[in-house]
């Protein structure tokens, strides 16, 4: 699966995922951070 996501990704963005991945995994509000990324104007609530 690695070597997918490298492929996908490019090494230092997989590298960077997988570094953001482990901080979100530490959080109790994993899905209140995870929604915000995702949001196209978290800005507009």
């Amino acid at each position: 699966m690695e070597q997918i996501y490298t492929g996908r990704f490019g090494e230092e963005d997989y590298a960077e995922i997988k570094r953001i991945r482990f901080w979100l995994d530490s959080k109790t509000n994993r899905e209140e951070l995870i929604a915000y990324l995702i949001d196209k104007a978290p800005f507009d609530a």
